[in-house]
This record gives C-alpha cells, structure tokens and sequence, in this order.
C-alpha cells in the first residue's frame, strides 16, 4: 500500500506544530480525520508516515555534538592494543633441501618424489599468484599432482 499525499500531508502537518508528538498520538488523530488509516496498524502507520516524515525534516540539520553519559562515571584510561605476534608462513618455516635424517628411512625415494610434487604445485601457483583465474585454473589441474605424488610414492 503506498503512501496517501493527505495522509501524509495532515501528518506533515501535526509534526510541524509539534515534533515531540507520539505515533500513538499521530495515529489515532489521522484515523479520525482519514478513515483510509484504519487500514494499517500503529506499526505500519508509523513506519510509512511519522518515521519517514521525520527522517526528511531532519536531514537538513547539522549533526548535533553527542550528549553526554549519564552518571558521574570518570574517563578510562585510554586503553592499550595488544600486538599479535606476526604470523609466521609456512614456507619460512620449511627447510630448503630434505631433513638428512629423512634420506636415511626406507621410503627416502618416495619423500623426495611427493616433495618435488607438492614443490611444483606451489611453483605453479607462485608464478600465477596476481591472477585469481589462473590460480583456480591452477588449484583445477590438482588430479595431475595427486597422480604424479602417487607415482613418485611407488603405489
């Protein structure tokens, strides 16, 4: 249901001459003069007139300074941020060449496959990292990866 320009003109009106006046207030003095406004309840009435009519008297004011507390409470301390340690990346982390004492177990062979594998898909990803399309294109081909660290593992 749209707006009534009478309605809404009559409303205008009643806030012009007072602007503390209540939707209650508004309401049922709009229902006697417009029987129309029976049709809504207190909540849509609101919402369609006294709220909206006072949104646009007010949008030409000044924003007003905030008002103060309530209460004599006194001003905090300004409080302190605490910094979270910088996250470290995972590539900072991990060693350049494999752990010695990884060449000497049994599935030596099959580490450095998976290894090579798992580095050429970073590799792939690095050298596409500025563009999102190439990088899902990328992450798309994984199967290839999968199959070759499957190879290398000898299964």
């Amino acid at each position: 249901m749209a707006t009534n320009d009478r309605v809404w003109a009559f409303v205008e009106a009643e806030l012009r001459k007072n602007p503390k006046a209540g939707s209650k207030d508004l309401y049922e003095k709009a229902k006697a003069a417009h029987p129309e406004v029976g049709d809504l309840n207190l909540r849509q009435f609101h919402a369609r007139y006294p709220l909206q009519i006072r949104r646009r008297m007010g949008a030409g004011r000044k924003a007003s300074a905030p008002k103060p507390r309530r209460g004599t409470r006194k001003a905090a301390a300004p409080r302190t941020t605490r910094r979270r340690p910088a996250a470290r990346s995972l590539a900072a982390e991990a060693p350049a060449a494999p752990i010695a004492a990884a060449a000497d177990t049994p599935n030596a062979k099959a580490r450095d496959g998976v290894r090579k594998v798992f580095l050429d898909f970073a590799q792939d990803l690095a050298a596409v990292a500025g563009d999102p399309a190439k990088v899902i294109a990328v992450v798309a081909r994984v199967d290839k990866f999968v199959d070759q660290a499957i190879r290398a593992a000898g299964k």
